[in-house]
C-alpha cells in the first residue's frame, strides 16, 4: 500500500494536495495539526493513500458482520471510503468557515496595534490643544503623565481645569488652586468598593482570583489576619490550587501561625461540602491557583465555585508592576465572572499608579484593597480615595 502523508497551512489545501496525488476516491488515514517551522500557527498533515490500494485482500474481503456472518464486499468498502470522504470535506468546509481561536488572537493583536497608534496620535493632538493652557495646568498634566494616566482622562482634567476662573496672580498659587480642583475632580470619580460586612450567623465565601505572580496567596494570608487577628472574626482559608507543586502546604504554613484553620480542595464541587462544613465560620477564603487571561477554560471552571447556597464574591487581583496592556487584559478576560473588587499587589514596588485609576474609570470596577508590601500581616492597606490620589499628584 502507498501511503503519504501531505502538509500545509490549511486542512482545505492539504485535502486538495491528497486529491492531486491520489485522486478524488484518495481514503484518509489519519489527520493532525503540529506547530509550523517557523513558530507562527499550525500545520495541518494529512496521511492518505490511494483507494484501489487501501484494503489488502486479507484485511478487507473477509470482515465478519456480527450477524450475518457473511464477508463484506471490497467495493462496499470503497463506497462507505468515499462517502466519509464526502463528509470530511463537507467539515472541512464548515471548519474553514469558522472563526478559530488563533484567528481572534490574532485580530486582537491587530486591533491593540492600531489602538496604540491612535493613541499617540491623540495624545500629541490633546497635548497641544492645551499648549495655551496656564502653566500651572501644564505642570499638572505633566505630572499626570508621568503617573501613566489614560490620554482621555487627562484630556478631561484639562479641559475642567480650564473652564475654572482662576484670579490669583502668582504661579504658586495657582498651582495650589488648579492642584485643588484637580484632587477633588479624581476623587469625586475614584471608587472604592465597600468594607465587607461580615453578618453574625451566615458565611461569606470571598475567592481572589488573577494571573500568576501577583501575590495572591500572601495577600490571602493578610486578609485573613485582617479579619481575624484584628475583628476577632471566625476565618477559614481554603487552597483551590492544585498547579503550583508545594502551594497548600506553604498556606498551611501560614494558617498555622494566624491561628486560622485550612482546607484545600482539588475540584469546585467540593467547595460547597467546605461551606456547609465550616458553617460557623464568618469568612471563608479561597486562594485559587493563577490563571492566564488566555486560559478561557479554567477561567470557566473558576466560575463553577459560585452556589446559591451561600454569599459569594470574586475578587481581582493585579499586580502593580504589570504593564497595563496585561492589566487591561487580565480586566477583561476575568470580567465575565462578576467582579466585586480589584486588589492592587506591590504597590511599593511601582513608581507610577495611574493604572489604578486607569482600571477603575474604564471598567467601572470599584477598588478594596492595596498590598504595600511583603511582611505578613502588616503590610496591607484598605483602599481610600484619599490615598490614591495622594499617590497619583504626589502629596
Amino acid at each position: 500500500m502507498e501511503i503519504k502523508t501531505f502538509e500545509a497551512f490549511t486542512m482545505k489545501d492539504a485535502v486538495k494536495k491528497v486529491k492531486d496525488s491520489f485522486g478524488h476516491d484518495a481514503v484518509i488515514l489519519e489527520t493532525k495539526t503540529k506547530p509550523s517551522g517557523n513558530g507562527r500557527g499550525l500545520l495541518y498533515e494529512v496521511t492518505a493513500a490511494p483507494s484501489s490500494e487501501s484494503f489488502t485482500d486479507s484485511a478487507s474481503t473477509r470482515i465478519q458482520p456480527p450477524k450475518s456472518g457473511q464477508a463484506i464486499d471490497k467495493s462496499d468498502l470503497i463506497q462507505w471510503q468515499r462517502q466519509l470522504n464526502a463528509f470530511e470535506e463537507k467539515l472541512e468546509h464548515i471548519y474553514s468557515k469558522s472563526i478559530r481561536r488563533e484567528h481572534l488572537i490574532s485580530i486582537e493583536s491587530g486591533l491593540q496595534e492600531v489602538r496604540t497608534v491612535l493613541l499617540d496620535y491623540l495624545s500629541h493632538q490633546k497635548s497641544s490643544s492645551f499648549k495655551d493652557a496656564p502653566e500651572a495646568i501644564q505642570n499638572i498634566i505633566k505630572r499626570l503623565k508621568v503617573m501613566n494616566l489614560d490620554e482621555d482622562i487627562i484630556s478631561q482634567v484639562a479641559k475642567h481645569l480650564c473652564s475654572i476662573p482662576n484670579e490669583k496672580r502668582h504661579y504658586e498659587d495657582s498651582y495650589e488652586f488648579y492642584q485643588g480642583h484637580c484632587i477633588r475632580w479624581m476623587m469625586k470619580r475614584t471608587k472604592v468598593s465597600p468594607r465587607w460586612n461580615l453578618i453574625d450567623g451566615e458565611t461569606q465565601v470571598h475567592t481572589i482570583i488573577g494571573p500568576s505572580g501577583v501575590g495572591k496567596s500572601s495577600l490571602v494570608c493578610k486578609l485573613a489576619a485582617e479579619y481575624h487577628l484584628k475583628e476577632k472574626r471566625q476565618v477559614l482559608i481554603v487552597s483551590f490550587d492544585n498547579h503550583r507543586l508545594g502551594s497548600a502546604e506553604q498556606m498551611r504554613l501560614y494558617t498555622k501561625v494566624l491561628g486560622t484553620p485550612f482546607e484545600t480542595i482539588s475540584r469546585v464541587e467540593d467547595l460547597a461540602r467546605v461551606v456547609e462544613k465550616n458553617s460557623n465560620m464568618d469568612l471563608i477564603l479561597v486562594d485559587t491557583a493563577g490563571r492566564s487571561p488566555k486560559a478561557t477554560d479554567a477561567i470557566d471552571e473558576i466560575s463553577k465555585l459560585k452556589s446559591d447556597s451561600y454569599t459569594h464574591h470574586f475578587h481581582l487581583a493585579l499586580s502593580m508592576t504589570d504593564q497595563k496592556s496585561q492589566i487591561e487584559r487580565s480586566i477583561r478576560s476575568f470580567m465575565q465572572l462578576g467582579i466585586s473588587s480589584v486588589m492592587f499587589t506591590k504597590m511599593d514596588e511601582s513608581w507610577t499608579y495611574g493604572e489604578v485609576f486607569n482600571a477603575m474609570h474604564k471598567w467601572g470596577i470599584p477598588i478594596s484593597w492595596f498590598g504595600v508590601g511583603q511582611n505578613i500581616p502588616e503590610d496591607l492597606e484598605r483602599a481610600s480615595r484619599e490615598r490614591l490620589v495622594e499617590r497619583i499628584i504626589g502629596l
